[in-house]
């Protein structure tokens, strides 16, 4: 962007404010989009590998490096990055809204909701290395989940339903967490997702971005889901396909990753943008930027 402190955001001129505020999000936006297709091209490679048991010289470090399905890697390491990210432009836009020399925009309401939500994608990169949600969620499912899922069995086969029916498998074995954490991240996601919508609601591209964003994880945890039921429906899922199991699930965990980083690449491109459109509303002379400010 610019060597100049943010300080000396008086002294840009137009064309740079412009370059600022529309050209360098789209590149950014573009190559980190860049990296995820080549992410899920090393994945491919993997699969490739495995699947016709090809051998050669460090075979077993590319496949550690890049499967999606693995944790503490490159893709880790890279949704790591992203969740960050969003954490770096929540509380730039914060910040620009606290210290702002104009007035609509320093008294735009509710801007603790920026710490809130960057507070959020800091622990989801820490917890995209460290597996904490993995974990915590598997110590939650030993404890709680056996009898949770005798009361769902007991009231499906007292319904007519046969104890091997999908439904009495409701408990995920490979991602607990869901179970647990579903409840507070659709809570605190649909806070903050609300909370955007209402700051975006001068750009119907940012708020375009949002919905994508909402889709590619929504999509994304279903795939999640699906891929950690106990005693899989079959049918339901990869014969239509064509596919046996594990080369669906192959699929769905290549889809998932990618989606999800995919909605986080949405996210930081909707902040950065907003957050270079502030730039343009908050002129540092005055208020003559209020006029064109976002309510």
């Amino acid at each position: 962007m610019s060597d100049k402190a943010v300080g000396e955001i008086a002294e840009f001129s137009e064309a740079e404010k412009g370059f600022v505020s529309s050209l360098a999000p789209m590149i950014a936006a573009k190559l980190m989009f860049a990296m995820i297709a080549l992410l899920g091209v090393c994945h491919a490679v993997n699969y490739y590998i495995k699947k016709n048991e090809i051998e050669f010289f460090g075979g077993d470090y590319f496949y550690r490096f890049f499967d999606l399905n693995l944790e503490q890697n490159i893709p880790a390491w890279y949704a790591s990055v992203l969740w960050f990210l969003v954490f770096q432009f929540s509380l730039l836009n914060y910040l620009l809204e606290r210290w702002s020399k104009s007035k609509t925009v320093r008294d735009r309401p509710h801007s603790w909701v920026w710490l809130f939500f960057a507070v959020l994608f800091l622990v989801a990169s820490a917890d995209e290395v460290a597996t904490i949600h993995e974990h915590v969620g598997s110590l939650l499912q030993d404890l709680v989940v056996p009898t949770m899922r005798a009361q769902i069995a007991t009231y499906f086969v007292r319904n007519g339903f046969s104890p091997e029916s999908f439904v009495v498998h409701f408990s995920t074995s490979k991602s607990p967490w869901v179970l647990f954490y579903a409840p507070f991240l659709i809570a605190a996601g649909g806070f903050c997702w609300l909370f955007l919508w209402r700051r975006f609601s001068y750009s119907r591209h940012l708020r375009v971005l949002m919905v994508l964003a909402a889709l590619c994880y929504l999509v994304a945890e279903t795939f999640d889901f699906i891929q950690g039921m106990r005693s899989p429906p079959i049918s339901m899922f990869p014969q239509p396909l064509g596919l046996d199991w594990p080369t669906f699930l192959d699929l769905t965990v290549m889809v998932e990753e990618l989606l999800e980083d995919c909605g986080t690449v949405f996210i930081v491109l909707a902040l950065f943008q907003h957050f270079c459109h502030g730039f343009r509303v908050s002129d540092p002379g005055g208020d003559s930027g209020e006029k064109t400010a976002a309510v």
